[in-house]
């Protein structure tokens, strides 16, 4: 099971009415909900994991600064998936929200670029 996509249902199950999936998941870090904390522990957990495989075989370990540019791209492509117009890319509906200013996407395009 994919982290991110675990961490979106959370939010998007517990977003209020009118409040974003970026915002719910800040409410409920800010909040230290107890599921959100287990999943970040168990994605921290599953990195460990992957890293001391990669050590294993030789290969080179991935930066949590990719991890992060990662995660938030994954975020905006599900996001945009969601959002998609009938026949509209997720590629096309992600450059269509960021044009008509969508603050969720804003936000993670924040994270990944500064990331």
């Amino acid at each position: 099971m994919k982290y991110e996509d675990a961490l979106l249902d959370l939010a998007k199950a517990e977003a209020r009415k009118g409040e974003s999936v970026a915002g719910c998941l800040g409410r409920l870090n800010a909040a230290e909900d107890p599921r959100l904390a287990a999943l970040l522990k168990a994605a921290r957990e599953a990195e460990e994991v992957e890293d001391l495989r990669r050590t294993q075989r030789g290969e080179e370990l991935v930066s949590k600064r990719m991890r992060t540019r990662e995660l938030a791209y994954s975020m905006m492509l599900d996001i945009s998936k969601a959002r998609a117009r009938e026949s509209e890319s997720a590629e096309d509906a992600m450059g269509r929200l960021m044009g008509d200013g969508d603050a969720d996407l804003r936000k993670l395009y924040q994270i990944y670029s500064e990331a």
